[in-house]
């Protein structure tokens, strides 16, 4: 079986459409590596020493820590403020005032490089201590209400204990008093947080799209190429079987012993490989060149996805939470204005997207993400693109069954990704989008939720189409007349 799986792809990678769609992939990818690595590198942040490491801290640094200063002191006992400060209960807030006064004149003009990110990192550890604090103190509807709004709040005792097993922070030796957690505020914290460890752990630099590493690498061109590549599949796998067809070789198959659906499975086998090395080869060693060339790949690069996308099946709607000065929420409530120019966090630093969307305002409700890691956000493409090539296969040898010419499978493959697609963008939001394998074509968007629907869900029905399709050629087959 797998010889024959094997002679069937070399007979596909001999092919004219090979070589035409391997020039394709190859322009596409020269379009997007040749004019970022031409880019000249920007200087942007402090050059920092920490723990032997050498890596940039953002120019907003400062601004991080005003703002992490001024959140703080929103938590001090106002009775424990001014001529009140010696009173007994009040050793925090007069620690706190007296560590950090005159931050900002100290920050430009007084500290070293150590001290700032020092400084940065003790403010966010009072901060986040007391946000832990005020959750763990209050009673379980209070815990469950405010914990799942707030971004990564599941991984604030790993920051945490990094920073104080690294002694990177001066630890207080009294706590600040608790109260209400703002959402909004504590994830736009943390999401500086993230990027900062980030530099500190790596020792990498902040903004390392600027250099375009084989990780951000595969990552743009899977966001920019994830829909073109399934429509070059098609054009990869149409005629398989047509070939046996014509050459009358499909007539010994089937009058011989071996058994018709044996096959079929070995011709969805082999377009489902000869997909994936005429697609994925030319990434592969794209990536491989550059990581020789950048010594590194930063594959556990900070990026951001929807919080829900990977564990329900019902999406929290972030897809209606599009923030626009000049659009009202219900002229944007039917999906049609939802911003789907591109992944809306597809990096830390871009993670509103302003190089897709133009002119349009488009934010996210960042209380609705969670962050994980570049590499983690690749595997999930690859999953999904190795799933959807895997449909196409399927939906392909079923195709083959009812047309009697390998154009008219052509057009028809093309014909319903393509309808498919159209059919998503008016009628998004419809119920009967919701069981249409090709609803769910862009992981991208299902990943930062810009459609009603989630990416497990994606998932899940087309591996159930998958497995339909498979069952529908079953049945055909053993009514199929192969012979006339």
């Amino acid at each position: 079986m797998l010889k024959w799986i094997l002679q069937d792809v070399v007979r596909t990678l001999k092919s004219r459409k090979v070589l035409f769609i391997l020039v394709v992939v190859l322009a596409s990818i020269l379009m997007l590596v040749i004019p970022n690595r031409l880019k000249l590198p920007e200087e942007k942040g402090y050059r920092v020493f920490v723990e032997d490491k050498v890596t940039e801290i953002h120019h907003f640094l400062i601004r991080d820590i005003m703002f992490l200063d001024e959140q703080n002191r929103l938590r001090l006992d106002l009775d424990c403020l001014g001529l009140n400060s010696d009173n007994p209960g009040c050793e925090a807030e007069k620690e706190y005032t007296q560590n950090f006064d005159h931050l900002a004149y100290r920050f430009l003009n007084e500290m070293d490089e150590e001290e700032k990110v020092k400084t940065y990192f003790s403010l966010s550890h009072i901060y986040f201590s007391g946000v832990r604090e005020s959750i763990q103190s209050g009673n379980s509807e209070y815990q469950k209400l405010i914990g799942e709004k707030l971004l990564d709040y599941d991984s604030l005792e790993v920051q945490l204990a990094y920073l104080e097993d690294h002694k990177m922070i001066e630890v207080m030796s009294h706590k600040l008093k608790v109260g209400f957690v703002n959402p909004s505020i504590y994830s736009n914290l943390i999401l500086n947080f993230n990027n900062y460890m980030y530099a500190l752990k790596t020792g990498q630099p902040y903004d390392l799209d600027q250099k375009f590493p084989a990780s951000f690498f595969v990552t743009k061109y899977l966001d920019m190429a994830f829909v073109m590549l399934v429509f070059l599949s098609t054009v990869i796998v149409f005629d398989s079987i047509y070939k046996d067809v014509n050459s009358g070789v499909i007539k010994t198959i089937m009058s011989s012993p071996m058994r018709r659906m044996r096959y079929f499975i070995i011709k969805v086998l082999s377009a489902y490989s000869s997909m994936m090395i005429v697609l994925f080869v030319p990434i592969l060693i794209c990536a491989l060149v550059l990581t020789m060339i950048d010594g590194y790949t930063a594959w556990n690069y900070p990026i951001h996805i929807s919080k829900h996308t990977l564990s329900s099946f019902a999406p929290h709607k972030q897809y209606s939470y599009i923030v626009n000065k000049y659009i009202l929420a219900s002229d944007f409530s039917t999906f049609k204005n939802v911003c789907n120019f591109g992944p809306i966090t597809q990096f830390t630093t871009d993670r509103y997207g302003i190089g897709y969307g133009g002119a349009l305002v488009c934010s996210p409700d960042v209380i609705g993400f969670q962050s994980i890691t570049v590499g983690h956000y690749i595997s999930l493409l690859v999953s999904y693109l190795l799933l959807i090539f895997m449909l196409m296969a399927s939906l392909n040898t079923l195709l083959s069954l009812k047309f009697k010419t390998a154009l008219l499978n052509l057009i028809a493959l093309v014909g319903i990704l393509g309808v498919s697609l159209i059919l998503t963008d008016l009628f998004i939001g419809q119920k009967f989008l919701e069981f249409l394998p090709f609803t769910f074509m862009n992981p991208i968007k299902l990943l930062m939720n810009l459609t009603p629907y989630t990416f497990i869900h994606g998932v899940l029905m087309v591996s159930i189409w998958i497995v339909g399709i498979i069952g529908a050629i079953g049945l055909i087959l053993k009514r199929h007349d192969f012979l006339n």
